[in-house]
């Protein structure tokens, strides 16, 4: 009994990590999201949540108002949990939290602080 109990708790860690590990299919998907968007900062307006795209006056506006090339940076932690995501990039002038909803099947950012 005490055996199948410590066996148990040794594998609870594991548990958790596989349960709060972002599955490497979305990882990916939201890093590649993100590396476009570096490159073509424009590509992300196609790429906004509706809230969003709303809050920056539309697609057009916001390819309007997108520089050509987003400033170097690193992603960091992106993690995942159900329907919602954030990502971290970091970069020369500090870091921002990105914040991505699941819609229709595809990643959306929603928030970027």
């Amino acid at each position: 009994m005490a055996v199948a109990g410590l066996l148990v708790l040794a594998a609870l860690p594991f548990a958790w990590l596989s349960a709060t590990r972002a599955p490497a299919g979305d990882r990916t998907a939201i890093t590649a999201l993100l590396r476009a968007g570096e490159r073509d900062p424009a590509s992300l307006c196609g790429h906004l949540s509706a809230a969003m795209l709303s809050a920056a006056g539309g697609r057009a506006a916001c390819v309007r108002a997108s520089p050509e090339r987003a400033p170097a940076g690193s992603i960091g932690a992106v993690r995942v949990s159900g329907a919602t995501a954030t990502a971290v990039v970091r970069r020369a002038g500090g870091a921002e939290r990105i914040r991505l909803v699941r819609q229709d099947g595809a990643w959306r950012i929603d928030d970027i602080r």
